[in-house]
């Protein structure tokens, strides 16, 4: 060709119409030339004159074949690119609708809360009165009672004492939300020292040997509603010891991966399995003669510094709640 070359064809034929395959057919072949026009997008480099024709149609039919595979490929690109841009606008759909429903749920929560504080707020000052009516009674008209009647008021007494006590946990589940976090840094050794200390008299009664195995030294957290946590959990703890061989109570404190690791365990008769999955439901009671509300107090706490808390036992044997808290505390909200 007098004003383009061969080569330079191919460049602009591919230019133009980048699906359009090539084959080249020349008489005068080189090397350079050969590897040029594959260079420049040639599918094939066939010389003449042609021995067998057979091979100029497997060229142009394998040519063809690659041309329709070529186009349905990027057919099936571009749908694809098509249903994932479609996918991605419905996460972020469904992430924005879920997150607002979240949202609304939390607020609703928060007021349920809100509500369920004042009205037991309201109900314990009514409680607390009805309990000092009842003392004085007991205490100051006793002998004007008979026997039958001085009963029925230490039963009206207690009575109101065990429910002058589910108010005041159920105070406490209702605040944990409600109150403002106050994180601070603060020593492991310090935080349960103060709450063994605490429970020590109990131990002491009940002859349990407390064993502290810490290897870190502080956490950033909320001081007082952990304080509150690690005396719940002793506490209980404690119920569950068994007087009648030699119990001890151990805190194990170990960093992982981020996170510090509580692990409270003892030799005490444990749970039964049944007990073990509802114990962090506010609407079972943990014993007839204990609320039910201190063990979802506990759980709360955990969670509202984005922790996790888990329980494990052998009926007869031991007791043992695993604390996970991060290092650097975030609210639930946030995951």
């Amino acid at each position: 060709m007098p004003k383009l070359g061969g080569l330079e064809l191919i460049a602009r034929v591919k230019e133009r119409s980048p699906l359009t395959e090539i084959i080249v057919v020349t008489g005068y072949a080189t090397l350079e030339n050969a590897i040029e026009a594959l260079r420049q997008g040639a599918y094939d480099y066939l010389l003449k004159p042609f021995e067998q024709l057979d091979l100029v149609s497997f060229a142009v039919r394998n040519a063809v074949q690659k041309s329709m595979l070529e186009r349905e490929r990027l057919e099936l690109t571009a749908r694809l690119r098509e249903l994932n841009l479609g996918l991605e606008q419905k996460v972020r759909r469904r992430t924005r609708e879920l997150r607002a429903t979240n949202q609304r749920l939390f607020e609703l929560n928060r007021r349920i809360e809100e509500f369920l504080a004042l009205f037991a707020h309201d109900l314990k000052t009514q409680v607390t009165t009805t309990e000092g009516l009842l003392s004085i009674l007991a205490e100051d008209h006793a002998p004007s009672l008979d026997e039958n009647g001085r009963e029925c008021v230490s039963l009206c007494l207690s009575q109101v004492q065990a429910m002058r006590q589910v108010i005041i946990q159920s105070l406490q589940y209702s605040q944990v939300n409600l109150m403002t976090d106050q994180y601070t840094s603060v020593s492991i050794n310090e935080l349960l020292d103060a709450a063994i200390g605490f429970c020590q008299r109990e131990m002491e009664e009940r002859r349990i040997k407390i064993i502290l195995d810490n290897q870190v030294d502080v956490l950033t957290c909320d001081r007082d509603k952990l304080y509150h946590a690690f005396i719940t959990l002793l506490d209980q703890m404690i119920a569950l010891a068994d007087g009648g061989k030699r119990s001890y109570l151990k805190i194990t404190v170990r960093q992982q991966r981020g996170r510090v690791v509580f692990v409270l365990e003892d030799n005490g008769v444990g749970m039964r399995k049944d007990d073990l999955a509802h114990i962090f439901h506010k609407l079972r009671r943990e014993s007839p003669d204990r609320p039910g509300f201190s063990m979802p107090v506990v759980r709360k706490i955990v969670e509202s510094h984005g922790g996790t808390i888990e329980i494990q036992s052998v009926p007869g044997k031991e007791l043992r709640y695993v604390l996970e808290l991060p290092v650097k505390p975030f609210s639930p909200i946030e995951v």
